[in-house]
């Protein structure tokens, strides 16, 4: 960064080299702001924190487990409330047998969803890649 001259300006070129340094320092500030905005965005946006949460239990695979199920379960939730509408009788029953088949699959099978989970994690880090 460019520093300033801090001299009383006596002519127009003078003035105007003021005026660039200035404008250049203004550019450098706004890029600095737009970076630090777009890191401190990213930090905050719902599926890093959620990401961070789950590294930080990482050791406790018990813990893991029960975010994991806990998650899985308000996700089908809501996946069964969207696609079973509960408005007709038709819709309720669906959506009744439907929570109920998927919260015996994830207490009683949750070594089969984590491995689906992993594999899903697999496939989409090669895609990245």
């Amino acid at each position: 960064m460019t520093q300033l001259n801090r001299t009383a300006i006596t002519n127009h070129a003078e003035l105007k080299y003021q005026i660039m340094l200035l404008t250049d320092r203004k550019e450098e500030q706004e890029e600095k702001v737009a970076r630090a905005f777009k890191e401190m965005y990213y930090s905050l946006h719902p599926m890093a924190i959620i990401r961070n949460a789950i590294n930080s239990f990482s050791e406790d695979s018990e813990s893991k487990q029960k975010i994991v199920n806990l998650g899985i379960g308000a996700g089908a939730s809501f996946l069964i409330a969207k696609l079973f509408s509960k408005t007709s009788l038709k819709g309720y029953i669906t959506s009744m047998i439907a929570e109920k088949a998927t919260k015996y699959f994830i207490n009683n099978k949750p070594d089969f969803i984590s491995s689906g989970i992993d594999k899903l994690k697999q496939y989409f880090n090669k895609n990245k890649n």
